[in-house]
């Protein structure tokens, strides 16, 4: 039942004294009672806290106190002349409300009847406007002066309430914070005279200290051991004297200032009589000007951030640099290296020449004594006649080898002695057989392929098939693929990605040198040349690597390198019993079917593994040229690609040249110069010229070369960029250049690039016959202008000129260079 009553019976809702005067308490048990009791005193007590909060916020809205405030409601209700109070109820009355138990007390706050317009009065957003529950004064006897006042209860809403409880705690949160603050300056105020007063302490210990050293340690009288007064008097006298002296100055300083401020103060007054004071208008230019000021400072920081970004990018330039300083470093120490390994080989030449003269000697003594020992002969036995037979075969062949080695160690040294003599990059060299031997010393420098293979090409020019057409439409993809007349047009690869230099730049000359020296060079290997055979004169190099057996074939087509497991070699079973290994031959056949063994002949010659790899680095490309032409908008022909001027270059273009290379000065220029002339500018005063992963890169710009205005083929740079076998054209647009316009049968690819807003758009389309080389075009077909896109496209051209090296027009010229080099080797060296 007390329950019910709590939730359903007179306390729902609204529950006040009427509510428990309804409630017959009879019929409730002890234990309900005293339920019923722990509730209301729960209840009161949240009332309580409630009616509090209500109160302070009350008297912090109105600025007074509870006094003042009950004083106002009084005046209220005594101007009404009415004993009931209609809507309105003084602080008491919810206090009495309270005390009652009621579960919810208000106060009326705003637009009660029967308010006198002096009665305090809380913001709207909490004001009153829900009925109200009014209790009626109970009935009196006439008679009665004093009236009971009327108790009033008036709800407040859940969100009244919330909101009034939310200014309380913003209020309680200010005040905490001003508090904070004041104990913040009393706690720096403190410290302040803490830190006076250790500053004073300390000067204090300072004087006692000084007092205690120099009076009553200094002054003690040796043989009566007391302080003598003289000195401890004027000890005093003397601080008297800089107190004093001290006081002084802080007068004269205080007069002057005090002096100072009347000055002030007059030119102050002086400045208010003549209108010279700063006004509230001149604070308001102060401060547009402060705000110009800082906007000013704000550019001028953002100019410096852009500064320190301009300078992070040179930084990290500058480290690229570095790194390519640090290479060429590294390679010049292994030439050095090599050129002291090469001198020590000199060295043990001429001490092995010396050593030959000796053998020599000892074989002339021995062969006179056989051929005294022939005349006085007689008839052998037939088995010690074939060991004589034997050993004097052996003999005349060590003799005939070390005459050989002599010659070899005399020619060597008169080649080490001649001045080195490297033909101009422009001329062609004349290959002619043995004018190889004739000039092969150590530090001689070789031509390259590359200029071998155009000078060449320009005696016996190939027939060129139809040229295709390519083009770059406006989504960056090549307009059409496949076999076009002659050219083929490489297509993008989905999954092909822009890279730096990978393993794909070394070219085949070099991984054979590479393998030959951490292989064999150095190694105990046997070489077998051979003049002439089923595949033309050939050189094989055999080594015992571990348990593999290593092979090296070269050959007029390139070299093979080979490796077969030592357990696949079959080996004689009289070679096994006798622990022996399996014979060259058994070697080579293992290794491949297709080495002419018959053909072979060993060599044992110290020299060979030397001369093999000098023919390996002669064949190395070091150097380049490719012709760069420029198209602008709507040029479409090899006629406009050479009609263009410097004048004409487009601001694009410029950033391109700047992007691949570095313009240089062709006069007095000393590097590699690409038939260019450097001495009277007759091709031009400007070229672009790059040093890439240890190969020199020369451009023909189309633009740099010389213009004839009346020539219409522009032969100049015809005769440039013609005989260069890449050729590289910048487009403005996205106008389809016509392949077929290119006369020269020189050019066997052409790679287009052009803008495309922060990257650069490829194609490449390359003549039939010239393989598939690397790095591939990504899809789509773009590469960023930074470090990496740069590496891609000199990648691309670079192998793009290697690769049609291989192509039917320069492979049999290439081929030929190669069988005269191996053909000098074999004749030099066979049989020794």
């Amino acid at each position: 039942m007390a329950e019910d009553a709590l939730t359903g019976g007179p306390f729902s809702g609204v529950a006040g004294v009427a509510g428990l005067d309804n409630i017959d308490f009879g019929h409730y048990t002890s234990a309900q009672l005293l339920a019923l009791a722990d509730e209301l005193e729960k209840k009161n007590e949240y009332l309580r806290l409630e009616n509090q909060l209500f109160e302070s916020f009350y008297q912090r809205s109105n600025s007074g106190t509870t006094s003042s405030t009950a004083g106002k409601y009084g005046a209220a209700g005594g101007g009404a002349g009415d004993d009931e109070l209609a809507g309105a109820a003084p602080p008491g009355t919810a206090a009495r409300a309270l005390d009652a138990g009621a579960p919810a007390v208000g106060l009326a706050l705003d637009g009660a009847a029967g308010g006198a317009p002096g009665a305090p009065v809380l913001p709207a957003a909490v004001t009153v406007p829900a009925p109200a529950l009014v209790r009626a004064p109970a009935k009196k006897k006439k008679g009665d002066k004093v009236k009971q006042a009327a108790d009033v209860i008036i709800l407040l809403t859940a969100e009244q309430k919330s909101e009034i409880a939310t200014r309380e705690l913003e209020e309680l949160r200010d005040e905490l914070e001003r508090r904070r603050a004041e104990w913040s300056r009393a706690v720096d105020n403190l410290r302040a005279e803490m830190e006076e007063i250790e500053i004073g302490l300390a000067e204090i210990k300072k004087a006692l200290y000084e007092f205690r050293r120099d009076i009553v340690a200094g002054a003690l009288n040796e043989r009566t051991g007391k302080v003598m007064a003289e000195k401890v008097v004027r000890y005093f006298e003397d601080k008297m004297r800089a107190r004093d002296t001290t006081l002084e100055k802080i007068r004269l300083k205080n007069a002057t200032l005090k002096t100072h401020k009347n000055k002030l103060m007059l030119q102050l007054r002086q400045k208010e009589e003549m209108g010279e004071v700063l006004h509230a208008i001149d604070f308001d230019q102060l401060k547009i000007e402060n705000h110009q000021y800082l906007a000013k400072i704000e550019e001028r920081n953002a100019e410096l951030l852009k500064l320190k970004m301009v300078a992070g990018n040179i930084v990290q330039v500058m480290n690229v640099f570095k790194r390519r300083l640090g290479g060429l470093e590294e390679e010049s120490a292994k030439l050095r290296a090599e050129l002291g390994l090469r001198r020590e080989l000199l060295e043990r030449l001429r001490v092995e020449s010396e050593a030959v003269r000796k053998e020599t000697n000892k074989a002339l003594k021995v062969c006179k004594t056989l051929v005294t020992t022939g005349r006085e002969f007689s008839v052998p036995s037939v088995m010690e006649y074939v060991m004589l037979k034997a050993e004097q075969q052996e003999v005349l062949t060590k003799v005939r080898s070390w005459r050989r080695k002599v010659e070899i160690a005399q020619m060597s040294l008169q080649r080490s002695q001649r001045p080195s003599q490297d033909p101009p990059r422009g001329d062609s060299p004349k290959l002619k057989r043995g004018s190889i031997a004739a000039t092969r010393p150590h530090n001689i420098t070789y031509r390259t392929f590359a200029t071998l293979g155009i000078a060449l090409a320009t005696r016996s020019p190939v027939a060129l098939p139809t040229l295709a057409t390519m083009s770059l439409n406006t989504s960056g993809t090549p307009a059409a693929g496949g076999d076009a007349g002659g050219f083929l047009l490489e297509q993008p690869n989905a999954s092909a990605r822009v890279t730096g230099v990978h393993e794909s730049l070394l070219q085949e000359c070099e991984r054979d040198i590479i393998w030959y020296r951490d292989y064999f060079f150095g190694k105990a290997h046997i070489n077998f040349v051979a003049k002439a055979s089923a595949r033309g004169p050939l050189a094989v190099s055999l080594v015992l690597d571990g348990d593999n057996y290593k092979g090296l074939v070269r050959t007029t087509e390139g070299s093979e390198r080979l490796t077969v497991p030592r357990d696949s070699v079959v080996t004689a079973w009289w070679r096994k019993l006798f622990g022996m290994p399996p014979t060259p031959t058994s070697i080579m056949r293992a290794l491949s079917p297709q080495i002419p063994i018959q053909s072979l002949k060993l060599c044992k010659d110290v020299g060979l593994p030397n001369e093999l790899l000098a023919m390996e680095e002669r064949q190395v490309i070091r150097s380049y040229k490719f012709g760069l032409g420029y198209l602008r908008a709507g040029q479409n022909s090899e006629e406009h690609l050479f009609s263009n001027t410097e004048e004409d270059m487009s601001v694009e273009f410029k950033e391109f040249l700047n992007f691949i290379g570095e313009t240089i000065e062709l006069k007095g220029w000393r590097g590699y110069r690409a038939g260019l002339d450097v001495s009277n500018e007759q091709t031009g005063k400007h070229s672009v010229y790059t040093k890439w992963q240890g190969y020199e890169i020369m451009f023909h710009v189309s633009t740099y070369l010389p213009h004839t205005t009346h020539d219409k083929q522009q032969l100049e740079k015809k005769r440039h960029i013609g005989n260069d076998i890449v050729v590289l054209i910048f487009q403005d647009s996205d106008t389809a250049f016509e392949l077929p316009t290119l006369t020269s049968k020189q050019n066997h690819v052409v790679i287009a690039v052009r803008p495309d807003g922060d990257k650069y758009v490829i194609a490449a389309s390359y003549k039939n016959g010239v393989p598939h080389f690397n790095p591939e075009i990504p899809d789509p077909p773009q590469f960023n202008r930074d470090a990496v896109g740069r590496d891609f496209l000199l990648h691309k051209l670079v192998n793009a000129e290697r690769a049609s090296y291989k192509s039917p027009s320069f492979a049999p010229k290439i081929s030929r260079t190669r069988n005269v080099l191996l053909l000098d080797v074999a004749e030099r060296f066979e049989g020794s």
